[in-house]
């Protein structure tokens, strides 16, 4: 069995919010040898690791089946920031603990510490141009946007974005945010005649992080909207966490 490899799947897998309950076909088994007992090793693995449950040495699937689906019904989202600021890319185990007697967890059991500063700009360019062409607004982060023709061929866009959906990181005394804009200016099909792209690197004291998460925060940004421009396609991103958030908003005449 291939522990590390297999690991890594099931991370990346958790990290997509996916439980795997394996189901393995050949039912009740006298013994467990060779390639069936490593089959078998690799379904407990991978179901122990994204927080599912295996279900071999049984003739009656449509009970897995049906168990995995009451699973879904009584399933709750935890998140935490680390503690650990050191992102190594080694493996991490994780532990949900219940004081209440009598009850079972299932749960994702570890994570590699991947700094998501490390993404490449590919990356992070496709994720945006995903995240415009699925059509459906992005509202990981939040914002409002004010655009106004500035002139011939100009846009001036005032952002406010809800500091409570940004991730601040503690600084030395302060508290940081890395947060990227982007304006895309498109005609009525939809292609993108130009691209302007911002970034707000700031560390705030603690009192105006505080002021920050009640009254927001503000960035202006002057793009170009060249003749044919129908609507701007915008995007905010936190860089930390990679959460987006995107608006479409028809251009508006000088």
């Amino acid at each position: 069995m291939f522990v590390d490899e297999i690991r890594e799947i099931s991370a990346q897998l958790a990290t997509s919010q996916i439980a795997i309950y394996p189901v393995d076909a050949e039912g009740l088994a006298a013994t467990r040898r060779g390639n069936n007992a490593e089959r078998q090793e690799t379904m407990l693995e991978i179901a122990h690791q994204t927080g599912g449950k295996a279900f071999i040495n049984q003739n009656d699937i449509q009970r897995g089946l049906a168990l995995s689906q009451q699973d879904h019904a009584a399933t709750y989202t935890l998140g935490y920031y680390p503690t650990n600021r050191k992102f190594d890319g080694k493996y991490r185990s994780i532990q949900v603990k219940t004081d209440r007697s009598g009850v079972q967890t299932t749960y994702r059991h570890g994570f590699f510490a991947v700094d998501p500063m490390s993404t490449k700009k590919e990356a992070v360019d496709r994720s945006i141009g995903e995240a415009w062409e699925d059509g459906v607004p992005d509202t990981m982060v939040t914002f409002q946007t004010k655009v106004a023709a500035t002139a011939e061929g100009k846009a001036r866009l005032d952002f406010l974005v809800d500091a409570n959906t940004i991730s601040f990181t503690d600084d030395t005394n302060d508290k940081k945010v890395d947060v990227s804009f982007y304006v895309a200016s498109c005609d009525n099909s939809g292609k993108i005649l130009n691209l302007k792209g911002a970034n707000l690197e700031r560390a705030y004291t603690a009192e105006i992080a505080q002021l920050s998460l009640r009254d927001g925060i503000r960035v202006r940004l002057d793009a170009d909207a060249p003749a044919g421009t129908h609507e701007l396609h915008i995007a905010v991103r936190d860089n930390r966490t990679g959460y987006i958030g995107t608006l479409t908003v028809p251009m508006a005449k000088p």
